[in-house]
């Protein structure tokens, strides 16, 4: 499991479920940056002027919707997606920025 956003632990059980280990936390998976995350990053940074809904952007939202299902590819293995979920505290939210 991972703990806001970026600390992940582990446990497990040796008997199906009855009994679980003690949480332990996994070092070295995630990368972060001490300065903490960018937390007012937005759709705007991917490309989608969808912050804010409304007639004029109906376009980009169908883009949007369209690129993370309907284009049959997994948009984390898609170029354009991947350069923008480099370096450290790489995390989308569904949230409005500002909003944890």
């Amino acid at each position: 499991h991972t703990r806001n956003n970026f600390a992940v632990w582990s446990v497990h059980s040796d008997d199906d479920g009855l009994s679980w280990s003690s949480p332990r936390e996994l070092q070295n998976v995630v990368r972060t940056d001490p300065k903490g995350p960018d937390c007012q990053r937005n759709m705007s940074y991917f490309g989608f002027d969808i912050d804010k809904l409304d007639i004029h952007n109906i376009p980009a939202l169908v883009k949007f919707v369209y690129e993370l299902g309907w284009a049959r590819q997994d948009p984390y293995r898609s170029d354009r997606w991947a350069s923008k979920l480099q370096g450290p505290w790489q995390f989308v939210g569904l949230e409005p920025p500002g909003s944890v």
